[in-house]
């Protein structure tokens, strides 16, 4: 009995350790099958991220390039502008030049208008003055009151000389209005080809402004967009660490 006993016991015992040993080996395998699971699926989390970093990095490359782009259109169209609203006080400037000149030359024209006039009615008188002396009773009034002939068309010379260089002085005149009023007329036509250009002027500083705002509201939008992708990158990059630890 005894010995059956110790053998019943020693074949407990051997049982036993077996199946001890059979667990541990069962367990151990099903911790490294489970461990490298987790390596593999930790590697592919990390390759998914990597190349979502790579994309983001050329979405953010793609987006900064396209915000220096912008940056520089806008600081085109400013120095454009710049430069058109320089050209407008330009325009003004000789605007109001030609107006100064326009108002001198009527002024000018005015005067010698009324020279040429006074110059006209001088003649008038003298030729009053002429026919005064040639008249016949006058004559006879001369030579009963003792004026000599010699006096009297003496004094007719001397209208008919006066007369004349009054003529010349009106032909000088009226060659000078003239030419006032050519200039006059050139000068009004290039005010009118400066207030056209100050036009167009005004409405190409008017498209310059209208793009630029639009530039500068899409790079405000790139901008926008420039620091959310910095801020998933950042994201992503923290993640990818978190998994190689």
């Amino acid at each position: 009995i005894y010995e059956m006993l110790r053998r019943y016991l020693s074949i407990s015992i051997f049982l036993f350790i077996t199946l001890i040993l059979a667990t541990s080996t069962s367990t151990f395998a099903q911790t490294k099958d489970e461990l490298q699971a987790q390596i593999n699926d930790r590697n592919a989390k990390i390759s998914a991220l990597e190349a979502e970093i790579a994309q983001t990095q050329k979405d953010l490359d793609a987006t900064s390039k396209d915000k220096q782009t912008l940056q520089s259109a806008i600081k085109t169209l400013d120095l454009t502008r710049q430069k058109v609203t320089a050209n407008i006080t330009l325009t003004q400037t000789k605007m109001a030049q030609k107006d100064a000149e326009i108002l001198a030359l009527a002024g000018n024209i005015t005067t010698t208008s009324g020279k040429i006039d006074a110059q006209h009615e001088a003649i008038v008188s003298s030729l009053r003055n002429l026919d005064e002396e040639g008249n016949d009773s006058n004559i006879a009034i001369s030579l009963f009151s003792g004026e000599n002939f010699s006096s009297f068309f003496g004094n007719a010379a001397a209208l008919v000389e006066v007369r004349s260089a009054l003529k010349e002085h009106i032909a000088e005149l009226s060659s000078l209005k003239s030419t006032l009023i050519t200039t006059k007329t050139s000068t009004e036509q290039k005010r009118e080809e400066l207030a056209k250009l100050k036009t167009q002027l005004a409405t190409q500083q008017g498209e310059l402004d209208a793009n630029r705002k639009e530039k500068a509201n899409l790079l405000a939008l790139t901008k926008n967009k420039e620091s959310a992708y910095q801020s998933i990158l950042a994201q992503k990059v923290a993640l990818k660490k978190q998994f190689e630890i």
